[in-house]
């Protein structure tokens, strides 16, 4: 199965449902800022067999919330982020920091991306990058992606909610009875150089 098999999507207004990473889906109560995902806690159930799964393996993930006071990047002000260590910039799924799996049903994904280096205030110095997103699809061998969207932005701070988007979002919907059983976000810059910190925003879906 290859990139013939999926549609881009360059817009969150196109998909049905959303996945929030601050909210447990177990209990319905509020994950607190800074939770770090790991084997215990990545597995994340919504019921009726839908379970959505964060690989943690060799990744550090951890849950933040778009603030001043938190993580000043460019999504909307209190919008919850998945947060991962950045180790390199290598243009392949197998190196993408964040890692999703998801449950049969799933016909189209996507979220807001961006990223950060360490101590270098996004407030005063942005930086250009390009989005991408990496799909398995249903039934392809666990290394067999394909790259259907990629999508260039320049970080900066957080916005209100009522501002227009500025973090790229990069989605894509399979077609026909295809179904994605998997999602890589990552980013890549240009020259010798990494953010030392990736994010996306909530999780957007299209379901079956």
């Amino acid at each position: 199965m290859t990139v013939k098999n999926l549609v881009q999507v360059d817009t969150h207004t196109l998909f049905t449902h959303i996945i929030s990473w601050n909210i447990n889906p177990e209990t319905g109560q509020l994950r607190p800022p800074r939770t770090v995902f790991n084997a215990g806690n990545s597995r994340l159930d919504f019921g009726d067999g839908f379970v959505v799964r964060l690989d943690t393996s060799g990744r550090q993930i951890t849950l933040h919330e778009a603030s001043r006071n938190d993580v000043d990047l460019n999504f909307w002000t209190g919008d919850a982020l998945l947060v991962a260590v950045n180790p390199d910039d290598v243009p392949d799924p197998s190196h993408a920091v964040i890692r999703i799996h998801l449950p049969p049903g799933v016909r189209g994904v996507g979220a807001f991306v961006s990223g950060y280096t360490q101590g270098i205030p996004t407030r005063t110095v942005q930086t250009p990058f390009i989005a991408q997103l990496w799909l398995r699809l249903g039934g392809a061998p666990q290394s067999e992606f394909s790259l259907p969207m990629v999508k260039s932005g320049i970080n900066g701070s957080v916005l209100s909610t009522r501002s227009p988007p500025a973090a790229p979002f990069v989605g894509a919907r399979a077609l026909g009875q295809a179904e994605i059983a998997e999602a890589c976000f990552d980013v890549s810059l240009l020259g010798n150089r990494r953010f030392s910190h990736v994010a996306i925003s909530d999780l957007w879906l299209l379901r079956s």
